[in-house]
């Protein structure tokens, strides 16, 4: 085998591997502690319907599960629901704003993990 073929080979299992043991583990930490809080605080602000509220809940729970399994193929369903909850997140940090429970500058940080979590599932699905 050649060398250049052997560092291509090894760079895709390395990529593999930074997916499963990296990017992962990074994305369900972010989403327990900053993203599915944010989404949650921004149902209790929002005026939808009981029902749709309890299936974004469910959402939230389900994407935990996903990113949880250190299952990279699992987790690219994610991309489908993020367009609906990613609003909802960052209504919930512009609620806690408005209530006075953070500050300018926490939301900003706030909005941008937000926006990094997903760039980083952008990436996972890129890979």
């Amino acid at each position: 085998m050649r060398p250049l073929a052997l560092v291509l080979i090894l760079s895709a299992c390395v990529g593999t591997a930074a997916r499963e043991n990296v990017l992962l583990p990074a994305l369900s930490v972010t989403w327990s502690v900053i993203v599915a809080p944010a989404i949650t605080d921004g149902l209790a602000a929002s005026d939808l319907p009981a029902e749709a509220v309890e299936l974004r809940l469910a959402a939230v729970e389900r994407v935990q599960l996903l990113l949880d399994s250190g299952d990279a193929a699992k987790a690219l369903t994610i991309v489908g629901i993020w367009p609906v909850l990613e609003p909802l997140a960052l209504a919930g940090i512009e609620a806690r704003l408005a209530d006075g429970d953070i500050g300018p500058g926490v939301a900003a940080s706030l909005r941008e993990t937000v926006r990094l979590f997903g760039v980083r599932l952008a990436q996972l699905v890129a890979s």
